[in-house]
């Protein structure tokens, strides 16, 4: 699957969520991510990264979500379970 298919799939899995993915050129640095406005849960992404930071941004994002009830490709089940977050190692753990 190619990156820029990868990206219109996440999207998609984020609509089927009920997550609105906005698409904007930041005017600041940064990649975008999980956040609410107005008290609504949506995604932002800068629109100026390369496709494959904007699929690494959908995927960190939706990895937030329990994707279990709905169905997503093997191939991006994989990607979006590689981006979450992993708890901090204790030392001597």
């Amino acid at each position: 699957m190619s990156p820029a298919d990868m990206l219109r799939a996440l999207e998609s899995v984020a609509r089927r969520l009920g997550i609105p993915v906005r698409s904007e050129p930041f005017y600041a640095e940064g990649r975008g991510g999980l956040c609410r406005v107005h008290g609504e849960t949506i995604i932002v992404v800068n629109a100026s990264l390369p496709v494959v930071e904007r699929v690494a941004v959908l995927a960190g994002a939706l990895a937030e979500f329990d994707l279990e009830g709905i169905y997503v490709a093997p191939v991006l089940r994989a990607r979006v379970v590689s981006a979450r977050r992993k708890p901090p190692s204790r030392p001597g753990a």
